[in-house]
């Protein structure tokens, strides 16, 4: 796939603009991500992978799988509450009448609707798989930093946004209800925790699982060696994947990471169906999609390592670390998801820290006051606006952008700084492949700073299910 990169100047130097279009909602999107999330999650199906493997893909963010046994159904991951659930549980019903003896999680993401597919098999008798941690990674998130989560969640997903307009939200499905009882979340505890290779029989297949590394700690990868089948949380997905991710999470070190799809690799699946994206049913091409992802992990760190010894700052090495033509180029690591300048600087704060080598950080001055200082620099608040102005008429949407954080670190209510920096957000929101992240959270703020949502305050709906007393 050509992914249009019409020029040499990034999407927030206006190098992307001829590449904006509306969607029918009317969300303003860069055609390349509209594509790509098209082919994803642009219809709900019901793949089958193989034999007795079905995979339901396009109804949320997450797939749905579930495998036949001799008796009954293995199902893997359940949607993010119970109606999600519910709504799983129809479409596998249209494929197979075989009750459900098991549960397997992933991570301790989409197993909200798990409550729906373990009542409708028999409760006590089914099993419920998942990594060790799985519970108490998910009690974490939903107590320690859960108001911290949920916000930054909501906003990289869309929750914020209106649902028609050029600010309109455009990413995958994500199914909510009105009742408020369908958007609870129906976790179930795990009652089978698998060790790293550990082999189960599960309803006469042999599964063999393995902890991986993803966006968490407590991923599987799960091998069916008589079905020659892998599902896996790993960091393949249908684009780059986030190795920093703009809501903040714990530091994802890429050598764990590189090491789960190097298991992968090593198990040579024909059949491989991961969290998110369409399955694969070839080999040679599971393979390769594969071999893409940790390649460009692998050089964004190697060339991360090499520049942090050089000496180099963050902001010097987004500037030198290009991914080859080969990888860049390659549909697999689209960036819809997150900008690779993102994976470089959190990488650069996972291995060193925060310091950059300029001592003036170690003590810098408040923001107010160096906005102060800068706009009396300038000459005075009209003399800095008109210069992003200028700056903003020229599609240096960043420069713009970022001198008016100056101006209202000095002047929050200057209402004509919020607006110009608003314009230059939306600018960059409107033309960046990153419409996953990038996108939402720079329209977020747009719309923060006119006034029409405070991102401050928690979003009315909880994208991983409300939390209940028994999650708590």
């Amino acid at each position: 796939m050509n992914q249009h990169v019409s020029s040499e100047s990034p999407f927030y130097r206006g190098g992307l603009d001829d590449r904006k279009m509306t969607t029918p909602n009317g969300a303003i999107v860069n055609a390349d991500y509209e594509a790509v999330l098209d082919r994803t999650w642009g219809q709900v199906r019901t793949i089958k992978v193989r034999d007795g493997v079905h995979t339901i893909v396009g109804y949320a963010i997450a797939n749905a799988t579930f495998i036949e046994g001799k008796t009954g159904l293995i199902q893997f991951d359940a949607g993010n509450n119970i109606g999600q659930g519910r709504a799983l549980l129809d479409m596998v019903r249209k494929v197979s009448d075989k009750p459900v003896v098991a549960v397997i999680y992933s991570h301790h993401h989409y197993t909200g609707g798990a409550k729906v597919f373990v009542e409708e098999g028999g409760s006590e008798a089914v099993q419920v798989f998942g990594h060790p941690s799985v519970d108490s990674n998910l009690q974490a998130t939903a107590g320690t930093l859960g108001p911290m989560q949920i916000r930054r969640t909501g906003i990289q997903l869309g929750l914020y946004l209106p649902d028609s307009g050029p600010d309109a939200a455009f990413l995958f499905p994500e199914p909510h209800f009105e009742d408020p009882a369908l958007n609870t979340s129906g976790h179930v505890a795990v009652n089978h925790p698998v060790e790293n290779g550990e082999e189960v029989t599960i309803d006469g297949l042999k599964a063999r699982f393995y902890h991986a590394v993803a966006d968490t700690r407590d991923s599987l990868i799960v091998h069916f060696p008589e079905l020659d089948l892998v599902l896996h949380n790993a960091v393949a997905t249908p684009m780059m994947f986030s190795l920093y991710t703009l809501r903040g999470d714990f530091y994802r070190d890429p050598s764990d990471a590189i090491a789960s799809l190097d298991l992968i690799r090593r198990l040579k699946p024909t059949y491989l169906v991961g969290v998110h994206g369409l399955p694969y049913s070839d080999g040679e091409k599971a393979d390769q999609f594969v071999s893409a992802h940790r390649d460009t992990y692998a050089f964004d760190y190697n060339q991360s390592i090499r520049a942090i010894n050089k000496g180099m700052s963050p902001d010097e090495m987004v500037q030198q670390i290009k991914l080859p033509p080969h990888l860049a180029d390659n549909p697999a690591i689209f960036p819809g998801y997150i900008d690779n300048e993102y994976i470089i600087r959190g990488f650069y704060r996972g291995i060193v820290g925060w310091f950059a080598e300029d001592t003036a950080d170690l003590h810098p001055p408040t923001p107010a006051e160096l906005g102060s200082v800068i706009v009396e620099g300038f000459g005075g608040v009209d003399k800095l606006i008109a210069r992003a102005s200028a700056a903003f008429e020229k599609k240096e949407y960043n420069l713009a952008a970022k001198l008016m954080s100056f101006a209202l670190a000095d002047d929050p209510d200057n209402q004509e700084a919020r607006q110009l920096k608003a314009n230059a957000l939306r600018a960059m929101a409107q033309a960046t492949r990153s419409g996953i992240q990038t996108r939402t959270f720079m329209l977020t703020e747009a719309l923060h700073l006119e006034g029409k949502l405070d991102w401050k305050q928690m979003p009315e709906v909880v994208f991983f299910g409300n939390v209940t007393v028994e999650t708590i």
